[in-house]
This record gives C-alpha cells, sequence and structure tokens, in this order.
C-alpha cells in the first residue's frame, strides 16, 4: 500500500496538503501580547507614550470599570490625545467589550475612548482595529 502511495506523487502531495493545512478546529483569534501592539503603534505614530499614574489612587485604570476576561487596562497617549487599550483573555471578550464601549477591537483587545476623535480612529483603522 505505501509504495502505491509513494509512486502517485499527486495522491501523496495530497495527503501531505491535508496534514498540513487542516483546520486546527479554533477559530479564536491570535493574541497579541502589549510589547507587540505597543511597537505597531509606535511605528504608526511617533508620538506614542505610556501614561503610567504618578501612584495606585491617581488616574490608574482599572479592569473594574470594565467586562469580565479583562487582563490590563493601559492609558496610551497619541498626538496628545488619551486612548485606553484593554487586554483579555480571548478575541472573543474584547470584541463583546468593545460592542458594550462603542469602542474598537484588535485581537484580544479592546479600545476605548477612541469613537469621535478621527485621529485616533485613522490610527486604529491602520492597525486593522475594526468596529465590532
Amino acid at each position: 500500500m505505501i509504495a502505491m502511495i509513494l509512486r502517485k506523487p499527486n495522491l501523496l502531495f495530497f495527503l501531505s496538503s491535508l496534514l498540513l493545512f487542516s483546520c486546527s478546529g479554533s477559530n479564536e483569534g491570535m493574541r497579541v501580547e502589549k510589547k507587540t501592539l505597543e511597537g505597531r503603534i509606535k511605528d504608526l505614530d511617533s508620538s506614542y507614550k505610556l501614561i503610567l499614574p504618578r501612584s495606585i489612587d491617581d488616574g490608574a485604570v482599572s479592569c473594574t470599570s470594565y467586562f469580565e476576561g479583562c487582563l490590563s487596562a493601559q492609558i496610551f497617549q497619541l498626538q496628545k490625545l488619551d486612548l485606553i487599550a484593554i487586554e483579555y483573555e480571548s478575541h472573543a471578550q474584547a470584541e463583546k467589550a468593545a460592542r458594550r464601549i462603542n469602542g474598537y477591537v484588535l485581537e484580544n483587545w479592546a479600545f476605548d475612548d477612541v469613537t469621535g476623535e478621527p485621529v485616533l480612529e485613522k490610527i486604529l483603522k491602520k492597525l486593522d482595529a475594526k468596529k465590532p
């Protein structure tokens, strides 16, 4: 049987293609790490800054302000405009949150305080972030 398969290159190609390109069964999007996201934003806008609070009580963004699955919340500043980026465990959770806050979603990140700010909307669209 194996000798017969090896003699027929089209069949061997077909079987190996099935193994290499078969679906994993997961429709979950890729996770984007914070450093990767920051690098992509910096490439698009050199004015990028990560805003850190002076103290824990001073203007920190917390996951308690957002929805289930939130891992972290950051404030990014682009062209002197604040953008809140919320990291979620999964794309589905980020998309659900973005829908509820009328924001944008990119993989496992939701973005708040964007809608109505053309500069921020333009940058997020360049990152391929979408309105859910």
